[in-house]
């Protein structure tokens, strides 16, 4: 027998659909089976990472631009200008993902596979979900100097 009630499952199985805290923690260009190249994210999510391929250079214009318009999205959340130049402008920083869940499905020949959670869309995150930026210690108090009297004349006023 194999006690088992000491496990964590924090992270396992699925988010219920909603609108969540995230931060994206990895993105890295990926070629597929297929070989067509795609961006993939890495975004943790309550304990879970949710993988979202954005499929940016396919040879299908409305895949491309579909996924041309989640990367707009995605840089709009962060605050940025413009999409970056380099998805490492991506990383570690906070925003909000509204997830679902995408059913399993079969491909016809024998796979399968399971129920997933996926990001539907991607929004700033709220000021109060940001982490708390470094303080900044207080100016030190204004130190007047006492003008000169008649004795001082002569000494410079740093003595």
């Amino acid at each position: 027998m194999v006690a088992l009630n000491n496990l964590d499952f924090t992270g396992v199985g699925l988010l219920k659909d909603g609108t969540y805290d995230g931060l994206i923690t990895n993105a890295d260009a990926v070629v597929s089976a297929n070989n067509n190249q795609y961006l993939q994210l890495r975004v943790e999510v309550e304990g879970r990472e949710i993988t979202d391929r954005l499929n940016l250079w396919n040879a299908s214009a409305t895949v491309a631009s579909r996924a041309k318009a989640t990367l707009t999205q995605i840089a709009k959340a962060l605050g940025l200008p413009d999409v970056p130049a380099d998805s490492d402008m991506l990383l570690d920083k906070r925003l909000k993902v509204t997830v679902a869940t995408e059913a399993g499905t079969s491909d016809g020949k024998g796979g399968t596979w399971d129920d997933k959670n996926v990001i539907k869309k991607y929004s700033a995150a709220a000021a109060s979900s940001l982490p708390a930026e470094k303080a900044v210690p207080p100016s030190p108090p204004d130190l007047a100097v006492a003008p000169p009297t008649s004795s001082d004349e002569n000494k410079p006023v740093w003595r």
